[in-house]
């Protein structure tokens, strides 16, 4: 290219190829012809190294338009101009076109971020193709938030979706982390439904090293970052064992009266058996009287029975919650009192009699029978007592645990006025 007049001369290769590698020289092929051998010019076409150029003109926030610019400053706006093409996983449209760059509308959403955005370059005239891949960095809200939960001696753990309850035994210790997905990183706070202290081995984790009825209700994560916050909660709810206090008893009047308590959760319910039959709720006849309360996680009932009993009568107090139940039987016998042990006791009026015999055997004609009569009332006041009390109340026997399937008894012997007796 070029004019002999001007005195000006160029060397134009569109399109590059490695086939151009060589030695050139300027000639004139005008009216005069002269080849300018003298001074030669070596070209040298290597392979192209250079790539696209992306260029993201703001923040990738999730469902905000945005453009992006894919360029190749470095080819020949005299060449054979370039093929765009736009590669990703994001919903896109193109936009402005230019020789050499190409526009793409992006909106970006949450699972769109850390994938890649790739801009290929074909070059048609070399049969040459490069292209650019970038990674996508998307802001968004917190979201899909899910608590993992594990708790007991239990090492495995179990993903909770918000909303979910949760029941452990009471005194077992419990884990919560809240996690979420966002970017950037959210700040994560926990709420619970009580004022009592708790730990926090990250701000993720939660922790109850025991369990306690009062840590009962709902625990709510929180997540936010700059662009909005998300809660997730778990409802929880705590179970304790059956614990049974009592039955106590003692005869007052013309009857037995008698009372019984429980505590568990969910909370217990509390029936009477005597003998084959139950007695429960509140109810009463000529014979018996219930009455029966409840508060909280503790239940409470009380019987008054004005009746006559056969020798070795049961009497039992019975609770049950969830499945699992405990019950305290009263044994009621005629003659001395039994003691919790199953050993017989030598009554008060007994070791009386047995003093007031000694003392009167050589009058044994003359007092037979008030020594009769002395031992028989000693004997049926002394008969009043309920083993291992003081006074006249039944010793309160100590809460246990059981299985479900299984339930959890223990006799007490209770000595009641024989049929037909006088004070």
């Amino acid at each position: 290219m070029g004019k002999e007049n001007s005195h000006n001369c160029s060397l134009d290769i569109r399109d590059a190829q490695k086939i151009d590698t060589g030695t050139y020289f300027f000639r004139l092929d005008g009216s005069v012809k002269y080849s300018f051998q003298k001074s030669m010019l070596s070209v040298l076409v290597i392979a192209l190294t250079e790539v696209p150029n992306i260029q993201v003109t703001s923040t990738l926030v999730s469902g905000n338009s945005t453009k992006l610019l894919c360029s190749v400053p470095w080819a020949c706006e005299q060449g054979t101009p370039p093929i765009f093409s736009w590669m990703s996983s994001a919903l896109t449209s193109l936009g402005h076109r230019t020789t050499l760059s190409s526009e793409l509308n992006l909106t970006p959403r949450p699972q769109d971020n850390g994938t890649n955005l790739t801009c290929q370059v074909n070059l048609p005239g070399t049969g040459v193709t490069v292209e650019r891949t970038q990674q996508l960095s998307v802001i968004y809200a917190p979201q899909k938030m899910t608590i993992r939960v594990s708790w007991g001696d239990d090492t495995g753990t179990k993903v909770l979706q918000s909303g979910a309850s949760l029941q452990i035994q009471e005194g077992e210790s419990l884990s919560l982390v809240c996690m979420a997905d966002s970017n950037p990183p959210a700040v994560l706070s926990w709420e619970r439904p009580t004022q009592k202290p708790f730990q926090l081995s990250t701000p993720a984790e939660l922790q109850l090293p025991r369990a306690e009825l009062e840590d009962q209700g709902k625990y709510i994560c929180q997540a936010q970052n700059s662009q909005g916050a998300q809660t997730a909660s778990v409802s929880l709810s705590i179970r304790s064992l059956v614990q049974l206090l009592g039955p106590s008893c003692s005869f007052e009047g013309q009857g037995l009266h008698c009372s019984c308590s429980s505590r568990a959760w969910p909370a217990p319910s509390l029936r009477w058996r005597l003998g084959e039959g139950v007695l429960e709720g509140n109810s009463s006849n000529g014979s018996f009287t219930v009455k029966s309360s409840s508060a909280g996680q503790w239940a409470n009932s009380s019987l008054i029975l004005s009746m006559e009993f056969s020798s070795n009568h049961r009497l039992s107090c019975e609770a049950w919650s969830d499945n699992r139940v405990q019950r305290a039987t009263i044994l009621l016998v005629s003659g001395p009192k039994v003691s919790q042990a199953g050993k017989s006791e030598t009554s008060r009026g007994t070791v009386l009699g047995a003093i007031w015999g000694a003392g009167l055997m050589a009058l044994l004609a003359v007092c037979l029978c008030l020594i009769f009569f002395t031992v028989k009332v000693l004997r049926k006041k002394s008969a009043l007592k309920v083993a291992a009390t003081k006074g006249n109340h039944l010793a309160k026997n100590p809460a246990s645990t059981i299985n479900s399937a299984s339930i959890t008894s223990s006799n007490i012997a209770l000595g009641y006025p024989m049929p037909g007796s006088s004070e």
